[in-house]
């Protein structure tokens, strides 16, 4: 943070509040009678001490302590994106690690949001086994591009049992993790060549997005005409022609099509924005979308030592 305020030239004073995620290393939604649990690591103390700045963090559990998943929290930007400009309704995606929608209505309360299930998680990992000089990532697509699908090991990814619960629902890192897909495949992806792989995990994450669509948003929302995609995955040529392919019902674009600045950093703003309603205790949370019981004020405070800002 120090660094990014150095080359851009910014006083720290001008910043009021840091707004951090973290970075996920547990996330277990609820089930049934018992809460979920969350874990980010990446303190705000230690942020707030380092950077002289207020940092605000772990906004996750106090949803799940109302009963909610904890996830997705994006939605709450998504409406400040939209409320303005668009015709209701109206999607957006993200294309994380994991791929998680929000649908629009005309009140924020309304809104719907869930986890569809893996996006550039499995990706990363399948591209990471093929050998050249691509960092492990599928960049622009061109790797799972020389691939081809396996028809059998799609089928057996798609009985995943996270693609057949109900929203609200949120998924882990654990839940679409390399071990979880090899064991539900069986001896299936042992045969297959590390393209073909790469080809096939990209073509489960737009099956399951399209399947997503299909069982819980459409009939729900039968005037939807169109989807903002953002996130990483919007680079990857061949993911983002496979989900207009299993999707056809809906028009498929791109957020920055809507706003060219929010591609690669809408998350980024979104706990910004987290952080600003938090500090100004508004609510941040939407009940039809996290499953809780009651929106809460979902973000923990470390106030910075008072001393000399520069």
């Amino acid at each position: 943070m120090n660094s990014f305020l150095q080359t851009r030239s910014l006083p720290s004073i001008e910043i009021d509040a840091i707004g951090s995620h973290g970075q996920t290393v547990a996330h277990r939604a609820p089930e049934q009678e018992r809460h979920g649990s969350t874990l980010q690591i990446a303190s705000i103390s230690v942020i707030a001490e380092l950077t002289g700045i207020t940092t605000l963090g772990h906004f996750r559990e106090r949803d799940m302590v109302r009963g909610g998943q904890g996830a997705p929290l994006v939605p709450l930007l998504d409406w400040y994106l939209c409320k303005d400009q668009v015709a209701f309704p109206v999607a957006l995606h993200n294309l994380g690690s994991i791929s998680n929608l929000s649908v629009l209505s005309d009140r924020i309360e309304d809104t719907v949001a869930f986890d569809t299930g893996p996006a550039n998680q499995m990706i990363d990992y399948f591209a990471s086994l093929i050998e050249g000089e691509h960092d492990g990532i599928d960049r622009d697509g061109t790797l799972s591009a020389q691939g081809v699908v396996d028809q059998a090991l799609l089928l057996s990814w798609m009985k995943h049992p996270f693609l057949a619960e109900k929203p609200p629902k949120s998924a882990s890192f654990d839940d679409f993790s390399p071990e979880f897909m090899t064991k539900l495949s069986s001896q299936q992806s042992s045969k297959l060549g590390p393209l073909d792989l790469l080809r096939t995990a990209v073509e489960f994450c737009a099956q399951s997005i399209a399947e997503a669509y299909r069982k819980h948003v459409l009939a729900a929302f039968p005037t939807l005409k169109r989807v903002y995609f953002s996130g990483g995955g919007v680079h990857n040529q061949t993911l983002m022609q496979s989900i207009a392919k299993a999707l056809p019902e809906l028009e498929v674009l791109t957020l920055a099509e809507h706003d060219k600045r929010l591609t690669d950093c809408k998350e980024a703003l979104a706990f910004a924005l987290l952080a600003d309603a938090s500090l100004s205790a508004e609510l941040t949370t939407i009940c039809k979308s996290t499953g809780a019981s009651q929106s809460v004020v979902s973000g923990e405070i470390a106030i910075a030592t008072p001393c000399d800002r520069s």
